[in-house]
């Protein structure tokens, strides 16, 4: 799945895809994800902008998803 930049709309990143047989393939490597003290975010590699990301835990793992643009 590719997760876009709600500033630009450039792509941001790739999700795993899983097959239905449960297989899992790699869409590349994950962002990474900083921390300035008050958000988690992701710098959109187009336009630059703090994408803030917001913490999505469920019983198999934590994940991340994008929010806003960081002002």
């Amino acid at each position: 799945m590719k997760v876009l930049c709600p500033g630009c709309n450039g792509l941001l990143y790739e999700t795993n895809v899983i097959a239905p047989d449960g297989s899992q393939s790699s869409a590349g490597k994950p962002p990474a994800i900083h921390n300035d003290g008050d958000d988690a975010y992701i710098t959109c590699p187009h336009c630059q902008v703090k994408v803030v990301m917001l913490r999505s835990d469920t019983s198999a793992a934590t994940g991340f998803r994008p929010s806003h643009v960081k002002p």
